[in-house]
């Protein structure tokens, strides 16, 4: 009795740990980079503790992140993650991709914020851009879908997340479904990357709230992060005690 009280204990001591820091992950989770503080930015806080590396140009830390920090990308700006967790979902394997992201003005009309896999082999990439300031292309290198996502590139914080779940991918837009499609992905390993497409198209504007998980989350858990409650991240799910670093990175700090 006296031990089950003690885990017990611990347990609610975790829990509130967890809800302290304020991050909240989805079983499954794989990467998530909420981009916080300067000091921890690059740092992934899902069970995978993969750090970015600063990849060509140079990422500025902006505090005016859709919720605490964000990323701003200057146009030609990238960061890296060349290894892939062990978890990374390859191939066909069922995945979410979710990000936040607001357009700079100057955006070029392709210009893309994720990406990752092998380049220039069809089905082995997987991508996320523009399609213009209105639509999202997600591809699997020749294996496209283009969606409608009006207002995506008006300056506001928008929400775009990608999910397959071994027959079907959708794409998310501020939390409701803004289309599908049904073919089929086969993923490569290749290097993460954020601030462009694994294409090399670049982004220009600000990133935040980066999440990969190894399992398509259902519609109910994505509307539960919206725009009109910027008080969520991503969804509730299981809660991780979280790990500060005490690392500085060389971010340029930007007031935007």
């Amino acid at each position: 009795m006296r031990h089950a009280t003690k885990a017990f204990a611990l347990m609610c001591v975790l829990k509130s740990l967890a809800s302290a820091a304020g991050y909240k992950v989805p079983n499954g989770t794989v990467l998530y980079y909420p981009f916080d503080t300067a000091a921890t930015a690059l740092e992934s806080f899902g069970p995978a503790k993969a750090r970015l590396e600063q990849g060509e140009g140079g990422v500025a830390y902006s505090g005016a992140g859709r919720t605490g920090g964000c990323l701003y990308f200057g146009g030609s700006d990238t960061l890296e993650l060349r290894s892939l967790p062990a978890a990374m979902p390859l191939g066909k394997a069922p995945y979410t991709v979710s990000a936040w992201i607001r357009a700079d003005k100057g955006l070029k009309p392709q210009g893309g914020w994720l990406g990752y896999g092998e380049r220039n082999t069809n089905g082995a990439g997987n991508s996320f851009r523009h399609a213009g300031p209105d639509a999202v292309h997600n591809y699997w290198n020749w294996r496209d879908l283009t969606v409608k996502t009006p207002g995506l590139g008006d300056g506001a914080w928008h929400q775009v997340v990608g999910t397959w779940d071994g027959e079907t991918r959708k794409v998310y837009f501020n939390g409701k479904l803004a289309g599908e499609d049904r073919q089929a992905p086969d993923i490569k390993p290749g290097p993460l990357l954020i601030g462009r497409t694994i294409n090399d198209v670049p982004y220009k504007g600000w990133i935040d709230e980066v999440l990969v998980v190894a399992r398509p989350l259902d519609p109910a858990e994505i509307a539960r992060a919206t725009p009109a409650d910027r008080s969520l991240r991503i969804v509730d799910g299981a809660k991780h005690v979280l790990e500060d670093s005490s690392r500085a990175y060389e971010l340029k700090s930007v007031r935007r």
